[in-house]
């Protein structure tokens, strides 16, 4: 068979592959959108006990400073975060790669809140912060082993007063 005439074939296959690539990118996305959903509604509720589910044992958060902490350290940061209506986040799954038992997932979260100043005046704060997140899969459950924050951005009523970047 010439090669001319095996373009077709090729075609199709290549076509295939990366229709069941996708799909599979598609599935990985959907697993931690919904890893990423059951995190947020536990820290929103400030309940330690359902957040320390989802990581795994060896847990370790870089914030963009490049400082580590574990999950003790982010109870404390949780527990002092003010709560309320425009306080929840947003969390948007930029990529997400299954290989085995670990994955890659880089995710946006976005928090939009009214919060009021230091002179009282109100305020609309933005923040938004990308991170890369490794997982590991153990007892058949995903669980966040590392969260790197790569880069945070605050704006104040529209203006942008911190942004850092690794």
């Amino acid at each position: 068979m010439a090669f001319s005439s095996m373009r077709p074939w090729l075609a199709g296959a290549a076509i295939a592959v990366s229709l069941a690539s996708s799909a599979y990118a598609q599935d990985a996305k959907a697993v931690f959108e919904a890893r990423y959903a059951e995190m947020s509604t536990a820290m929103q509720a400030k309940d330690m006990a359902a957040v320390t589910k989802l990581l795994a044992p060896d847990f370790v958060m870089t914030d963009i400073q490049g400082t580590d902490h574990n999950a003790a350290e982010m109870q404390a940061a949780m527990d002092k975060r003010p709560g309320g209506p425009g306080a929840v986040p947003k969390v948007t799954i930029v990529s997400a790669q299954i290989s085995g038992t670990t994955a890659k997932v880089e995710q946006q979260t976005e928090i939009h809140m009214d919060r009021p100043g230091p002179d009282g005046t109100p305020m609309k704060l933005d923040v938004t912060v990308l991170t890369d997140d490794n997982w590991v899969q153990s007892g058949g459950a995903w669980l966040l082993r590392s969260s790197d924050q790569r880069d945070v951005s605050v704006a104040k009523d529209g203006d942008v007063v911190f942004h850092q970047a690794k």
